[in-house]
């Protein structure tokens, strides 16, 4: 049974990459975790059907990119978006929902942990979280090198 990990959210925030400039994003919070969909790259997915990058938030005198946290890709029976995180961790949200995100209709959609196929639930990597100062459920995604977690 899935249950409420989180949600996205279309609020006009922006954070700005490697090179200074800044893009929309929209927030993904997942377990108190905060990540980010370019909302040029959403749209694109939405339009064309590829895969758009989730990716890590960092804070210093501005929000910043950080590097990949995981894939967004619609799901087969294309009624919603599937986000596969590098820590092997997934999750769904329904595609009327973002849709009506992105309309500006809604003010957030529901993000729902999809069960682990993990057969030892004490395995899962359950850390402190780098990404925010919130008490509660840890949550923590590795970071990427050169495409593989480190």
């Amino acid at each position: 049974m899935m249950q409420k990990a989180g949600y996205i959210r279309r609020n006009g925030w922006s954070a700005i990459d490697n090179a200074g400039v800044p893009w929309e994003m929209l927030e993904v919070r997942i377990h108190g975790a905060t990540l980010a969909i370019r909302f040029e790259d959403l749209v694109e997915m939405l339009s064309g059907g590829i895969a758009a990058r989730v990716e890590r938030i960092g804070r210093n005198w501005m929000d910043y990119i950080g590097g990949l946290a995981g894939l967004a890709q619609i799901s087969k029976s294309g009624k919603a978006i599937n986000i596969d995180l590098v820590c092997g961790d997934r999750f769904t949200v329904s595609l009327e929902s973002v849709r009506a995100v992105l309309d500006r209709k809604e003010r957030h959609a529901a993000v729902a942990e999809v069960p682990s196929q993990a057969r030892d639930p004490s395995v899962r990597n359950r850390l402190i979280s780098e990404f925010s100062g919130i008490e509660g459920r840890s949550y923590q995604i590795p970071e990427m090198e050169n495409g593989v977690a480190a």
